[in-house]
């Protein structure tokens, strides 16, 4: 009887300890679950974070700046005396040259804005484990100040002004110069230009004094 009691109790108690320890496990994994639920976002924005995709943005950033170094070098020099022909070629090359800066600028400052995006999101997160980051973007950054410092776009835009002021004074020199070779009489080959001839006759007799009109009168 009293074995059978022994192994009522034992049994008794193990079910216990089973169910007991089945709630906790239960429970651990509910709050695992939730936790995972929890930091799901912060997790997904984080994964992309890798050294490489910074890197990445690292170099992208650099070779911009060195497309807009060659860029630069193509600005064209204009002779002081340049004629008409010459000035309309260098606007040309100086457009050419700003547009192309103005559009690898945009490029650079997209770059610049994601790695900025990606450093404000990582501040909330192990600023240890994503060092790596704020390291990249002072690169960028840096990068960004060399632009400012190399690329002067206010003198770009003066230069392009100031040959098509150039050019402006050029054309109007030129028409001057059609109007009065217009108005000008032609010579004719032997050099003597032409004179008009008179449009009213003159009286013979106009001009002849007294004495000359008595004499001619006498002699008829």
């Amino acid at each position: 009887m009293k074995g059978t009691f022994r192994k009522a109790i034992m049994l008794s108690t193990i079910c216990s300890i089973g169910f007991y320890s089945g709630a906790q496990f239960i429970g651990q994994t509910e709050a695992s679950f939730s936790s995972q639920t929890t930091l799901e976002p912060i997790e997904i924005s984080a994964a992309v974070v890798f050294p490489a995709a910074v890197q990445d943005l690292i170099d992208q950033a650099q070779n911009i700046f060195t497309d807009m170094i060659k860029a630069k070098s193509r600005m064209p020099t204009v002779p002081e005396k340049a004629n008409l022909e010459e000035l309309n070629k260098a606007r040309s090359a100086v457009i050419g040259v700003e547009q192309e800066l103005q559009s690898l600028l945009l490029d650079f400052e997209n770059v610049h804005t994601e790695l900025a995006n990606i450093n404000k999101q990582v501040k909330k997160l192990d600023p240890h484990t994503y060092r790596f980051v704020q390291t990249g973007f002072l690169q960028v950054d840096k990068v960004r100040m060399e632009i400012k410092k190399t690329i002067d776009f206010p003198y770009i835009k003066h230069t392009r002004l100031s040959i098509e002021l150039r050019i402006k004074k050029l054309e109007e020199m030129e028409k001057e110069k059609q109007s009065m070779k217009q108005a000008k009489p032609e010579k004719t080959d032997d050099g003597v230009v032409p004179q008009a001839e008179p449009t009213e006759t003159i009286d013979q007799n106009e001009g002849k004094t007294a004495d000359e009109e008595k004499s001619m009168e006498s002699s008829s």
